[in-house]
């Protein structure tokens, strides 16, 4: 079962999701792509995020039954306690994840607000419920990682220790490389993940 701890922070992600978003302002922001794009990262790192990519939604990665009708979208990564998830499945870590899907949400729903309150619509979206978008496959777009083996994303900095949300606009952006530094062809000889999956879940 879930953990008393991670339960109340599933239950103020739901409540925190449930509030409306700011009103669109009437006048729009008036930025060069470039001042954009920089105002925006700033603004996510003020705004709970750790990590924060740019890049253009690409409707392949729209759910079917879906609609996401916007131009770019912006990838939010947050850490989570490596000490807390190196004790799966206990309690400890349960409420870790809960705890920092619940910072991805607040994360991508502040700068969703903040988008609004400069014109610009925003959609926001964060974990664990499903949401119109694939985020994987933006996130290594946007230059947050790679994608590892074991069917998670490494980052540079934090490994797969960490969680994604993101927003939907159309602000005109710049988009991020994607960071490859090797950690596909690190996968393909690592072998750790495929030896200690305890029910052979990682196939050679």
């Amino acid at each position: 079962g879930t953990s008393a701890g991670a339960s109340k922070h599933r239950a103020a992600n739901m409540e925190f999701t449930a509030k409306p978003l700011p009103e669109l302002a009437a006048g729009k922001a008036d930025w060069t792509p470039q001042d954009a794009a920089a105002r925006v990262k700033a603004a996510a790192l003020e705004l709970e995020a750790d990590i924060v990519g740019i890049t253009r939604l690409n409707q392949d990665w729209v759910f079917e039954g879906y609609e996401a009708d916007y131009q770019w979208i912006i990838v939010l990564a947050v850490a989570m306690d490596w000490q807390c998830l190196k004790t799966a499945p206990s309690e400890k870590s349960q409420t870790e994840v809960q705890n920092q899907y619940g910072r991805g949400t607040r994360a991508a729903y502040k700068l969703a607000g903040w988008l609004r309150e400069h014109g610009w619509d925003a959609h926001p979206h964060g974990g664990p419920i499903a949401g119109p978008v694939l985020m994987i496959p933006a996130a290594i777009a946007a230059g947050l990682g790679e994608l590892g083996k074991h069917g998670s994303m490494i980052n540079r900095q934090y490994g797969s220790s960490f969680r994604l949300a993101c927003v939907m606009t159309d602000l005109p952006l710049i988009a991020d490389a994607p960071d490859a530094f090797g950690a596909d062809d690190f996968c393909a000889s690592c072998q750790v993940c495929t030896n200690v999956c305890p029910v052979d879940a990682i196939v050679p």
